[in-house]
């Protein structure tokens, strides 16, 4: 058994842990087909950080006044921590998600205490309430992880619960269950929020098979199946004095959103009958509606969640997230990925892509690697290209045929020895949004891994054959030196 399967048996057995001990812990997801693509989890991953970016800068806000201030939000606002430029800047549900990634990363899976640790390293952007507590206990206090997490019903857990299915791609058991419950656990260990965690991880996991879009009481029916398993004996009340009821989130969940999608409400009167801030009963009921009607349509479902809900950063978080794992990155519009700066703290711009590639290459499908004999077959054309008296070739213009570019034998055999020596590797290149911003930012080159430099090369040489001329230009303009430099840096 798993280590973190056997970590939660003990902390059930000694009621440390806020969940109910139920079959389904012990049930394994269904492997993924053969034929699964990885850009799956590329789509929960952006959509999650986009969601967040787009509702960030008016998050808190009642959906009226944010109307009157802002109109319809359907793309990035001015944000002064970007000099006011409408880009995609995260908050904590972004940065807490992707720090989760990251430390999975560095421990090839959860280790508990590790993941407490790295929410204590570098300040959370717009932290709450129950996350702050759990710093102070953590950090401050020096409490365990068992010890620190807080008896707290908000979404603070559930907004980056996400990642920890990546680690499961390949060999999926019941230790996801367990991963999605200590890891919500260490923040928020309350029966609700570790419901929730697990309930929309199994989500999640469902809709990585998912063929087409399911049908609107699929996304209730799924989560109470599992979510009635593990709250069982809870008591909350909403927070809307009109609703009378006390009780467990699910059965609050099942009869709300059941009566929202017969009676055909908007999202606007679901969400705003049930207030739509940070308390479960409310973000949850408010994910699973707007799922329910615009599940479908990825830009639509993640635009209702920003305008129609009070806490709408971490609202369209969780709502870009599962409609990123039903469409995959190609139904995310490409303008918001394209100004998705990618950070997960004040100026680390294009972390979150590398942190994404690094995903696939360590939890999925690596490509397979090159040796230095691989790389100095291609480096050792930096000293040709980088000369002052260079010249990639000519174009050739005759009468009857489309003009073509004649390049030089130089750079024939340079691209030659891309392909010989594996440089050029299988990837959906044409969609790569955020890799094109790389052309525009040599700050951004600068930072870019080994496996950034591979698709990019990948990217480029594939462009010619469709766009004649395209290398050319990127020598013209330094960009294949400057390409070609960051590999050798990387290299030494």
């Amino acid at each position: 058994m798993d280590n973190n399967s056997l970590l939660l048996e003990q902390l059930l057995s000694q009621n440390q842990i806020a969940i109910e001990s139920s079959a389904f812990l012990a049930n394994s997801p269904t492997p993924l087909p053969e034929d699964w693509d990885f850009e799956r989890v590329e789509g929960i991953l952006l959509g999650l950080a986009i969601g967040d970016a787009l509702g960030n800068t008016t998050e808190s806000q009642l959906p009226l006044d944010r109307r009157q201030s802002h109109g319809e939000i359907r793309d990035y606002l001015p944000n002064h921590h970007a000099g006011n430029r409408p880009v995609g800047v995260p908050s904590d549900d972004t940065q807490m998600a992707f720090w989760t990634l990251e430390q999975l990363l560095a421990d090839g899976g959860l280790i508990p205490d590790h993941l407490a640790s790295i929410f204590t390293q570098q300040q959370i952007f717009g932290v709450g309430s129950a996350v702050k507590d759990f710093l102070r206990s953590y950090k401050a206090q020096g409490k365990t992880w068992i010890q620190a997490g807080q008896p707290s019903a908000g979404n603070g857990a559930l907004m980056r619960i996400a990642p920890v299915l990546i680690p499961h791609l390949r060999q999926p058991s019941p230790a996801l269950w367990a991963d999605a419950a200590i890891a919500g656990m260490v923040t928020h260990n309350d029966r609700a929020s570790i419901a929730c965690c697990v309930a929309f991880t199994y989500i999640l996991w469902e809709c990585l098979h998912l063929k087409q879009t399911p049908d609107p009481i699929w996304w209730v029916d799924t989560f109470t199946s599992v979510a009635s398993q593990l709250e069982v004996i809870t008591s909350y009340s909403p927070r809307n004095s009109k609703l009378a009821y006390e009780g467990t989130l699910w059965q609050f969940i099942d009869k709300e959103v059941r009566q929202a999608i017969n009676e055909k409400w908007t999202t606007l009167e679901a969400c705003n009958r049930w207030h739509s801030g940070a308390y479960l009963l409310e973000t949850m009921p408010c994910v699973l509606y707007i799922l329910s009607q615009y599940g479908d349509n990825p830009e639509e479902a993640i635009i209702r969640a920003v305008n129609d809900t009070k806490d709408n950063d971490t609202v369209a978080a969780i709502v870009g997230a599962a409609v990123g794992a039903v469409h995959g990155r190609a139904a995310i519009p490409t303008r918001w990925i394209r100004a998705l700066l990618g950070r997960t703290g004040p100026d680390d711009d294009w972390h979150i892509f590398e942190l994404i590639e690094d995903a696939k290459q360590s939890f999925w499908q690596a490509d397979p690697p090159l040796n230095q004999s691989d790389i100095q077959a291609v480096l050792i054309f930096l000293p040709i290209f980088e000369k002052s008296d260079f010249i990639s070739g000519q174009w050739v213009v005759k009468e009857g045929i489309m003009p073509y570019y004649n390049y030089t034998s130089e750079v024939s055999d340079f691209m030659a020895a891309l392909y010989q020596h594996g440089f050029i590797r299988s990837f959906n290149w044409a969609n790569w949004e955020e890799g094109k911003r790389l052309l525009d930012d040599p700050a951004l080159l600068q930072k870019s891994s080994f496996q950034t430099i591979r698709k990019l090369l990948t990217a480029h040489v594939r462009t010619e054959r469709f766009s004649e001329g395209h290398l050319a230009h990127l020598f013209e303009t330094g960009q294949i030196v400057m390409i070609l430099k960051r590999l050798a840096e990387i290299n030494n």
